[in-house]
């Protein structure tokens, strides 16, 4: 995960610290990542950060082209824009992709059937090991 903004965003942009001063744009599927890449620069604080949520990485990327802010986004969503010059890093700091999670949505009754338990089990045995 890297933070990328337009060229003329990063302009204005000499420290991690300067964040506070643009929006930072986000997606509503992963809250944690920005709470995290700020941490990694020493920022801990996210409350001073203004934060513009987005439903789907290809909007907060948009909205990065637009130049309404910095995104946190996965590195192979905008390689082409990387590539062309359209978005940059302004700092060299990339974190790690949490690891993606997984629900098992089932109605309440289903708790009842022993094949489900099984089921259940089974299914939480393989995320396990596999985590």
């Amino acid at each position: 995960m890297m933070a990328v903004c337009r060229p003329d965003i990063a302009k204005r942009l000499k420290a991690p610290s300067d964040l506070a001063r643009e929006k930072l744009l986000d997606v509503r599927h992963s809250p944690e990542d920005w709470p995290r890449w700020l941490a990694a620069a020493g920022l801990p604080d996210r409350a001073r950060f203004q934060v513009v949520s987005f439903d789907f990485s290809a909007f907060a990327i948009q909205a990065a082209l637009d130049g309404l802010g910095v995104a946190l986004i996965r590195a192979p969503y905008i390689v082409a824009d990387l590539r062309e010059g359209r978005l940059v890093a302004p700092f060299p700091l990339a974190i790690e992709e949490t690891q993606l999670r997984w629900r098992l949505i089932y109605r309440p009754e289903a708790r009842s059937h022993a094949a489900f338990r099984t089921f259940r089990r089974w299914l939480l045995a393989k995320a396990r090991a596999e985590a």
